[in-house]
């Protein structure tokens, strides 16, 4: 079904009834600022390269701080960088020779007149943490410092950071790589007092000015004096106050485990699992959802849709374990070819009734519909129906939507398509074998012809009041105003039934960077609406009422929670909504990005609530 909850339950007891009521509001702070969000680098992706006549070893280089390996001479500890986060990507632009295609590049500089005694003034000559503007060399890079580098804005940012290649810096290293990521010092924090004795600093050991300006004093999460970005005392003129961990080299030669939680909250993939792999992320491939092997959990399938591409209509599908995590491609359909070229679009629902998540395959372009059936193995292996050609089926234009969902109840997924300009809508209802034939509802015969066709108006397929049948909903991304049209009789829709500004709710998911999902986040039956803010990474949630009705309302009455996540808003990353997790119904967030094939899970807590996890 569409975003939807799988197997979310169709007997609402007692206590589920009560889920409803908790709400856990939560105040709109924001966890990650704005002047950190401009420091991070798209889809978290860092290429670097090494200058002509690097002094140092590259090998050493590369395996300590970008490969999490171990290896001879670093010290008794593996060297784990901060690509332990699984939060980031380095790749070395030379090695894979396509340095030209990155407008942003770190270019590492080894051993640049360093004089190797550990003293104040040989760390403050070492730190390279200020990209350079636009267009300016490594040559001149003294007359063209910038403060700060907005990757949003198109500016071409190029960093130089000096690295050593030998192990008793590792600390140094570490620190610049911080620097560049986007963090500032630790002891530059405001609440700095609170955690170390300053009480022999002076104005002159404090940097003064550094600390005045506004972009500088942009911290998320907890105080770290174990942080590689924390000056080690055995240089400066504090120490940790009585009962605090004593800040020195030797705790923090590499990230702290809230350094690398801190990073994959800015990069938003913080979550209860977390996945660093390439899948899904080769040129026109998407991510699909649904329980193809029948255990009760959201499967991931991988679809390559557009042509010209080796890989063209295949799938592949990572069936979820037994914790709800993802390990990999579990299946793939080998030469198999399904769903792929111009106006032609992929969907996923249980078509034939066998708990089995199916596909269907529309041509906009030629009107007409395909169907691929999974097997007992939950394996789709190749086109079930029609058996040569496709079905025609009058659903086509640039403007034909087709959703998914069980309009008349009987436990099979059905076929709506939607004319977003005329408004016009018909149903297909699938009939005992899981096929269509002909439109089984059309609203211009039942004299309800327009609807949901207004500019700016998206339509949106959920069960709202938990009968077990998918309604419609028209939701306006502009104004937040919302209209439902639920399903009657035997899948009928009426038109609208529900208007939020005739009931008196309030707007919901409206303006730029706002998108709104249907999914049963509290486990009641009833799908609920998800708004995500895909710039700060927020979700909002507004509770349906499975016990309202089209005449008492749909209960829903608008943001009933709000969570500060920072989740899933990179560049490229895209959110899916399903129940992953094992042993309950609750609709979790799954966060896919496209580009670095990272994922993410926060799984919904009892009662719809959604946290990040407490170690950053």
């Amino acid at each position: 079904m569409e975003l939807r909850t799988f197997l979310h339950g169709l007997l609402i007891g007692t206590a589920s009834m009560l889920l409803f009521n908790v709400t856990a509001v939560i105040a709109e702070e924001r966890v990650v600022p704005d002047e950190m969000l401009k420091r991070r680098w798209p889809d978290g992706v860092i290429p670097f390269r090494f200058i002509e006549n690097f002094i140092g070893d590259k090998d050493e280089i590369r395996a300590c701080f970008f490969g999490s390996n171990t290896i001879p001479g670093c010290q008794s500890t593996p060297c784990i960088g901060w690509d332990a986060a699984n939060a980031v990507r380095f790749i070395d632009c030379e090695v894979t020779g396509d340095c030209d295609q990155y407008p942003h590049t770190v270019f590492l500089i080894g051993d640049h007149g360093y004089n190797g005694t550990r003293n104040k003034r040989g760390y403050k000559d070492l730190k390279a943490e200020l990209p350079l503007k636009s267009g300016c060399t490594l040559a001149s890079r003294d007359d063209c410092r910038t403060e700060n580098c907005d990757f949003g804005s198109g500016e071409n940012c190029v960093f130089d950071i000096w690295l050593k290649d030998k192990v008793n810096f590792m600390w140094s290293n570490a620190h610049e790589l911080g620097h560049m990521l986007g963090f500032n010092h630790e002891q530059f924090r405001p609440d700095r007092d609170s955690f170390i004795d300053t009480s022999n600093c002076t104005a002159e050991d404090w940097d003064i000015p550094a600390l005045e300006q506004p972009d500088f004093l942009s911290f998320i999460g907890t105080y770290d004096v174990q942080s590689v970005m924390h000056y080690p005392a055995e240089d400066n003129c504090y120490d940790a106050l009585p009962g605090l961990p004593i800040v020195t080299y030797r705790n923090n030669d590499l990230p702290s485990p809230r350094d690398l939680a801190k990073l994959q909250l800015l990069y938003g993939v913080r979550g209860d699992w977390l996945r660093n792999g390439d899948w899904c992320i080769r040129g026109g491939r998407t991510l699909h959802m649904g329980d193809f092997n029948k255990d009760g959990q959201v499967d991931l399938l991988c679809h390559s849709a557009v042509s010209g591409f080796n890989a063209t209509g295949r799938k592949w599908i990572d069936y979820s374990n037994s914790n709800g995590h993802f390990d990999g491609t579990s299946w793939s359909s080998g030469s198999d070819k399904f769903c792929w070229g111009s106006g032609r679009r992929l969907h996923a629902g249980d078509f034939n009734g066998d708990g089995r998540t199916d596909v269907v395959c529309h041509n906009r372009n030629l009107g007409s519909v395909s169907v691929e059936y999974t097997n007992s193995e939950g394996e789709l292996d190749g086109k079930d129906w029609p058996e040569t050609g496709v079905h025609s089926w009058p659903c086509r234009g640039v403007n034909a939507r087709v959703h998914i969902g069980d309009f008349n109840g009987d436990g099979r997924d059905d076929l709506l398509c939607h004319d977003s300009t005329s408004g016009i809508r018909k149903i297909d209802y699938a009939d005992g074998n899981g096929r269509f034939g002909s439109f089984d509802w059309d609203s211009t015969v039942s004299g309800r012809r327009a609807w949901c066709n207004e500019r700016h108006q998206r339509l949106i397929i959920g069960d709202f009041d938990g009968d077990s049948s998918a309604d419609a909903l028209c939701h306006n991304t502009q104004s937040g105003h919302r209209l439902i049209d639920y399903t009657f009789d035997h899948g009928d829709l009426k038109g609208t039934n529900w208007d939020s500004l005739t009931d008196g709710a309030n707007q919901f998911c409206w303006g730029r960077n706002r998108v709104l999902y249907a999914a049963d986040v509290n486990e009641d039956g009833a799908d609920d609406l998800i708004c995500h803010n895909t710039r700060i990474g927020s979700v909002s949630v507004d509770l349906a009422d499975p016990r309202a009705n089209w005449r008492e309302g749909a209960g829903l009455r608008g943001k009933d929670a709000f969570y500060d996540l920072a989740f899933c808003n990179a560049q490229n990353a895209r959110l899916l909504i399903g129940a992953f997790g094992p042993n309950d119904g609750r609709a979790d967030l799954l966060c896919h990005n496209t580009v670095t094939g990272h994922m993410a899970i926060l799984f919904a807590k009892p009662g719809g609530i959604f946290e990040i996890p407490p170690e950053y």
